[in-house]
């Protein structure tokens, strides 16, 4: 992938800048040394640090280093505990001294803090950061600590066991969680939320699924409940799940925390490669004094005030709170409301509010029947909020309706004896303000604050903070105080949280808590789990799910046009899925691709610059054209198909027979080794070379785990949260190998391009020598091939026939992403006979070695012992004539254990007629289709005894149906069974270890000619 290319750095590099920057580093955090933070020498060295080369490893490391010591104190001073209403209360800052005289918060805020316009955020930053910032507010709330993810588990046992299903699958009830101060919460926060009791859920899911100790049971197999209370074997294993769930999810949350929203607060790119601070190397390691939660430290009441972002709320959320005051508050002005109003209406609603977290709502939204929204629902509240623009933080920034809500903060602060503004700044290591002056640059502003406060030292913490000077540089442009305190707080918080291993998270969820760089957003955390979650809203290219915390116009702007287009812009449509479970209905939808297009055809198109194949082609003129030019190459007479059997049987027991007598792998070995040797020497495999025999074997493995890569992208690329980082592997596997096809095309066109020397003549024909030997006296190479395809496609004539001309070729729908204007036939035709060789090439080794090796593994099972023995018997008899027979076992296998279906998309409003006497189906354009093969081959109408092998059967289904059924049918029946043969001619043939194996035979394994 295209690299961003980072900023110029405004910090001078030199020895004496960097040197003032390190010796801040000396003084701790409440120590003597006053930082003056006005010269910016944070953002700038942090600047500075994310534009260095990454071989200036030596550098990063020492500015890296001594941020983290001056944001992070080893010397913080012990905090103060008192009571507040009955609960405890931690200060930051010891013994402040008290301010008697407080002026009146309501003036305070119209004075200090409210709005007479809006401004706009400059940086872009969404509404779905500040939703964000609410769920570390409500953590520091309830547990006082920003990594607890106290809204979603609670903060004591008795909360945590509210939204806790305890059936023995450590998995919380539904789109829960327990946050219980929802009259105001924004849907934005709660779709977030619900988003992480998800993510809970899949990693208990894995965490079961995974079983690494081999000590947890399926729940269904877990004794019966005792009366009302679990079975106590079921409460282990329930609790054992849930907690190390809770533990690798609260990690995923700090990922998020340092990797999507320090770095915002930092002002480092989030589009493009950028360093940032190291907070886990070095950090707490010692699990029993720091805690195994991954909590990280106790903050202080002080620290609650840093995120209470209203001045930032979008248009979305003031109107939403307008609306609540309206609701609450009915013909009253938001200046006539008095904080006893509030906390009353507050105490009312709370008590009407179903108080079950199980049944929390979102406005505008309903749960299903099995207690989950929907995830079109949710994606749009999440996707809305990507959209909607945050209000710059600013000094007379917050909206009028959020006058008395700011009223209760302030009130709350003063109870809780909260420190000044310039208190806060000492405790902080930062210079105090000596006038108003230097906090606001606003002389409106500073008039206002000398009215209410007097001296700058009787400045109140919450307004301060609000009201200051933003911090030009950082992504999130808030007061200089609040930014550095933010740092403080979250650098302090995840150095002190436990460093955790697979002992305390297993060894899979040690790996899921690793952040990987090559996902599409450049290292950020979040977009894991919006497309692990929400994988039908969320496609892996899309930047709505890649940068969440932005708008899209301004990470367009920011982004590197040759980077940009890799992106999809477009708003994801909400995405419904119709599932076809009768062949019927399968073979309508499959059968009119006009209607109901491929999922796969823009990815074939991706990787053949723009062309594609025909297995992506929906326009059936141009799909039969392009089956006719390769079938006539692949098979161009019934001898070539013979010589083709011959290739695999030999080829598959040459494989044995330097194995010896000794356990084979059968998948990794002997089928995938055969259909990497068939398509490396047969179609795609690169210019002869003077390699032994041992590094052409290395070779055909390395362009088969590109094919993998490139079928990966294709076909199997259902994990949405890892589809970037698959798509980009099959771009460089399909460059790689569209090179080899395409220098093997050169030397077939102009051979005087392709001077072999003496050595190069004597190598390829001792080469080909051998491999007809090998194979039976029969020469097959990557140049008959593509001679014969490119002599097939009739230097273009094929398509000029079917539609009119070259020129209407050049305008077809299907070619408008190929650069053809002014490309000549000669150059159309070579492209096309590229991309062909490359999508045969999949099809015809991983696809085909996917089919036998299920088929291998399904007769292997214990109750198909009677099938295998017939196999068994067909294999060592070996007479070509029990072919079909053997090719009907494979087709059971795989009506019986297949993959369970392929996708179509609505290109229209349609009706789908199921058959059978069922209802028809309405679609919508953009629905997903399901094709569901497993149920519709299982269905007793079409299948009498849909659970027996019938070798006899006539499925033609198996090979699809339509327009886009296997095109090389004729050639997998002739080839496969030879292979499958081979393989069930070897001893003790078993599943071993999650593998196949078998052992080769001390007996005869000539072929039969």
């Amino acid at each position: 992938m295209p690299e961003v290319k980072p900023p110029v750095p405004s910090i001078d590099p030199s020895r004496w800048i960097l040197s003032s920057f390190y010796s801040l580093g000396k003084g701790m955090l409440g120590g003597p040394a006053d930082i003056d933070d006005r010269l910016l020498v944070l953002p700038k060295a942090m600047e500075y640090m994310s534009t260095l080369p990454t071989r200036s490893v030596d550098l990063q490391t020492k500015v890296s280093k001594t941020i983290i010591e001056l944001l992070h104190s080893k010397q913080r001073p012990p905090a103060e505990i008192s009571t507040y209403s009955g609960h405890s209360v931690t200060r930051s800052v010891a013994k402040p001294n008290p301010l008697r005289d407080f002026p009146n918060p309501g003036k305070v805020f119209d004075s200090l803090l409210r709005s007479t316009d809006r401004v706009d955020h400059p940086n872009g930053i969404s509404n779905t950061l500040i939703a964000f910032a609410t769920i570390l507010k409500l953590s520091i709330s309830s547990s006082r600590s920003a990594l607890s993810l106290s809204p979603l588990y609670g903060s004591n046992e008795d909360e945590e066991n509210a939204v806790r299903l305890k059936d023995g699958s450590g998995m919380l009830s539904p789109d829960c969680y327990y946050e219980d101060c929802t009259l105001f919460l924004s849907p934005v926060v709660s779709a977030l939320l619900i988003l992480w009791n998800r993510n809970h859920n899949y990693i208990a899911h894995r965490l079961l699924e995974n079983n690494e100790q081999k000590r947890w049971r399926d729940p269904s197999t877990l004794p019966s409940p005792i009366g009302d209370e679990p079975h106590p074997e079921s409460t282990i294993q329930d609790d054992e799940i849930f907690k190390m769930a809770r533990l690798i999810n609260r990690q995923a949350f700090r990922n998020v925390v340092v990797e999507d929203f320090l770095k915002g607060l930092l002002g480092l790119a989030n589009v493009g490669s950028s360093a940032g601070l190291d907070l886990f190397k070095e950090s707490a390691s010692n699990v029993e004094e720091n805690g195994a939660e991954g909590r990280g430290r106790t903050s202080g009441v002080e620290f609650d005030l840093l995120y209470n972002w209203s001045a930032m709320a979008s248009l979305s959320e003031v109107e939403r709170a307008q609306k609540g005051m309206a609701r609450l508050f009915p013909g009253k002005s938001v200046d006539a409301i008095t904080l006893d109003d509030f906390e009353a209406a507050i105490e009312t609603s709370r008590a009407e509010m179903n108080q079950d977290p199980r049944n929390h709502g979102i406005p505008g939204l309903r749960r299903g029947d099995d207690g989950r929204f929907s995830d079109n629902d949710i994606a749009r509240v999440l996707q809305t909020a990507t959209e909607s623009i945050a209000a710059a933080p600013r000094g007379r920034g917050t909206a009028s309706c959020m006058r008395v809500m700011e009223m209760i903060v302030m009130k709350q602060a003063r109870d809780w004896n909260v420190c000044s503004l310039n208190e806060f700044r000492k405790f902080l290591g930062l210079k105090p303000f000596s006038t108003f002056k230097e906090w606001s640059s606003s002389p409106e502003i500073v008039t206002a604050a000398m009215d209410l406060y007097g001296e700058v030292d009787n400045l109140e913490l919450y307004p301060g903070l609000q009201a200051e000077d933003g911090m030009p540089g950082s992504g999130f442009r808030m007061g200089y105080t609040m930014t550095y305190a933010l740092l403080v707080d979250i650098v302090t918080s995840v150095r002190s949280a436990a460093t955790l291993t697979a002992k305390e998270l297993s060894e899979w969820g040690s790996q899921e808590c690793t952040v990987k760089s090559n996902n599409g957003a450049f290292g950020a955390a979040l977009p894991k789990i919006f497309l692990r979650n929400l994988p039908h809203n969320y496609p892996s290219d899309n930047v709505y799910g890649f940068f969440p915390f932005t708008l899209p116009t301004t990470v367009k702007d920011v982004l590197d046009p040759h980077v940009s287009k890799l992106y999809d812009w477009d708003k994801p449509r909400p995405r419904y899925i119709k599932s076809l479970e009768t062949r019927s209905a399968i073979s309508h939808v499959f059968n009119n691709p006009a209607v109901y297009s491929t999922t796969y055809g823009p990815r074939f198109k991706l990787l053949t610059n723009g062309y594609g194949f025909l297995l992506g082609m929906d326009n059936e003129k141009l799909h039969d054209e392009e089956q006719i030019m390769i079938l006539s190459a692949l098979l161009p007479d019934r001898g070539q198909l013979s010589k083709y059997a011959r290739f695999f049987a030999r080829t598959a027991e040459m494989i044995l027979e330097k194995k010896g007598n000794h356990d084979i792998d059968i998948i990794g070995d002997v089928i995938n080794a055969t259909c990497a040797s068939w398509v490396y020497q047969t179609i795609c495999g690169p210019l002869l070379s003077r390699g032994s025999e041992k590094e052409v074997k290395v070779l055909e493995a390395e362009t088969w785990g590109r094919l993998v890569d490139i079928h990966n992208f294709i076909f199997d690329n259902a994990n949405a949260e890892d589809g970037w980082a698959v798509r980009e592997k099959a771009l460089a596997a399909s460059k790689v190998l569209m090179g080899q096809i395409g220098d093997q095309l050169d030397a077939v066109l102009n051979t005087k391009s392709y001077e072999e020397g003496f050595m190069e003549l004597v190598t390829r024909v001792y080469a080909e020598l051998r491999q007809a030997q090998e194979v039976g006296k029969e020469k097959i190479t990557p140049r008959g091939f593509l001679a014969r395809l490119y002599k097939s496609s009739g230097a273009v004539g094929n398509l000029n026939s079917a539609f009119g001309s070259f020129r209407r070729v050049k305008m077809l729908n299907e070619f408008k992403d190929l650069k053809l204007q002014g490309s000549d036939e000669e150059s159309f035709t070579e492209r096309r006979v590229v991309a062909n060789a490359l999508g045969l090439s999949v099809m015809s080794s991983v696809s085909f070695a996917e089919v036998c090796a299920n088929a291998v593994d399904f007769y292997l099972a214990e109750e198909r012992h009677d099938e295998r023995a017939k196999i068994i018997k067909l294999a060592l008899a070996n007479d070509p004539k029990d072919n079909p027979t053997v090719m009907g076992y494979i087709r059971e296998a795989q009506r019986l254990q297949q993959s369970p279906g392929l996708f179509r998309v609505a290109e229209k409003d349609a009706v789908i007629p199921r058959g059978n006497g069922l209802d028809d189906i309405n679609v919508t354009k953009g629905d997903l289709i399901f094709a569901n093969f497993t149920k519709a081959h299982m269905n007793t109408a079409d299948f009498p005894n849909p659970e027996r092998v019938v070798c006899t059967r006539k499925t033609p289904s198996i090979q699809g149906m339509g327009l886009h059924k296997c095109p090389g049918i004729s050639f997998v029946d002739e080839t496969m069974p030879e292979i499958f043969k081979v393989i069930f001619r070897l001893k003790n043939l078993r599943r071993k270890g999650g593998r196949l194996v078998g052992r080769p035979a001390p007996l005869d394994m000539s072929r039969s000619m």
